[in-house]
């Protein structure tokens, strides 16, 4: 998923949303309590699709990060690394919990 469910559900916004009855529309749907944030590799390659500085991106990291942690998720922080190291944490993480 592109875009955090936290963010996008209808009436939502960044800047203000009812985590409460946003987290209960999580549930019922029945959303994992595991999410996976693969973070930032520290630099931005733009493309025509993408023009983000790099400051921008890492706030959209936390703009994603923080209502799931502050609803109780469990919360895998994916470091910055290879491709293949990535994914071996990944599938790793989700085997274990």
């Amino acid at each position: 998923m592109n875009h955090s469910p936290l963010l996008v559900h209808p009436g939502i916004t960044a800047d203000g949303f009812n985590t409460m009855s946003c987290a209960t529309f999580c549930r019922h749907i029945g959303f994992s309590r595991l999410v996976f944030f693969v973070e930032n590799l520290g630099f931005i390659t733009p493309t025509d699709a993408r023009q983000i500085s790099l400051a921008d991106a890492l706030r959209f990291e936390r703009v994603h990060a923080e209502p799931y942690e502050a609803l109780g998720y469990e919360c895998v922080r994916i470091a910055p690394g290879p491709l293949s190291e990535r994914v071996e944490e990944i599938k790793q993480s989700a085997r274990t919990r």
